[in-house]
Order: structure tokens, then C-alpha cells, then sequence
């Protein structure tokens, strides 16, 4: 029998858990578009998030992990009757091309909706693998 041998580790518990970057984009960018959506009609929208609370048991401080509700902050606004959007990796912003991170999107929230489901459809193809991932390499170094 031939052995096939490679030279490749074994990823750790940590990188597997890991989630790819472009799922955390496209998931951000639904969750933007239903935020507009909800906005629209006049309703307000959160999303759970896990929160560290200070609780103190038996005189003693600790802290633990607490469901919360929370408003996701939005991408977009408006200045001059123009609405801007600026797409993100967690914190960071995506530049789309070097030191441009801002989308003139037009005078509606339906012209932002169109260019969140265009960035979509350039994330899920690929397009912009490269600008998501020097956003993910500036969040790590934080």
C-alpha cells in the first residue's frame, strides 16, 4: 500500500469554530436590510446578544453571561438628503477599494436596500474576499 503525505496541521478547537468571513457579512448584511425594513414601517428591531453583567452573590462580585436585547447599529445615514453606507466586519470597515469605505446609496432606504442586496451578491460570489479579509486581519489585531 502507497502512503499519500502531506504537509498540513491539524486545526484546533478554535479554528474550527471559527465561522467564515463571508457568512458573517452576508448574515450582517440581512440583518441590515431587516432593520430598514423595520424601520420603515415604523417598528423597532433588536436582536439578542450575550452580555457580561456584574451580579453580586454572597458579598462576592462576579460577572456572568446574560441574554440582552439590543439595536444593531445601522450601516447607513443620511447627510443632505443622501443616505451613505459604510459596510462592515464586526467593528472595522470594509474598503471596497484603499481608503474608500463609503457607498453613495441614494435619497431612499429602498436605495439602500438595492445596494446591500447588490454587496449580497458580490459577497457571495467572492468579490470581495479580499477587502473582508483585510477587515478580519484588523479586528484580530485589536
Amino acid at each position: 500500500m502507497k502512503l499519500k503525505l502531506i504537509a498540513r496541521e491539524r486545526p484546533t478547537a478554535v479554528e474550527r469554530r471559527k465561522r467564515n468571513p463571508r457568512d458573517v457579512v452576508i448574515e450582517t448584511i440581512d440583518l441590515q436590510i431587516t432593520a430598514i425594513e423595520h424601520s420603515k414601517q415604523g417598528k423597532e428591531f433588536t436582536v439578542e446578544r450575550e452580555r457580561y453583567v456584574n451580579v453580586t452573590e454572597s458579598g462576592r462580585d462576579r460577572r456572568i453571561k446574560s441574554t440582552v436585547q439590543a439595536k444593531p447599529k445601522p450601516w447607513w445615514w443620511v447627510e443632505g438628503g443622501i443616505h451613505y453606507i459604510q459596510p462592515r466586519f464586526g467593528t472595522h470597515l470594509i474598503e471596497l477599494q484603499p481608503e474608500k469605505a463609503t457607498i453613495e446609496a441614494g435619497k431612499s432606504l429602498d436605495d439602500v436596500i438595492a445596494v446591500l442586496k447588490t454587496l449580497r451578491e458580490m459577497v457571495t460570489k467572492g468579490e470581495l474576499d479580499e477587502p473582508i479579509n483585510a477587515a478580519r486581519e484588523k479586528a484580530k489585531k485589536r
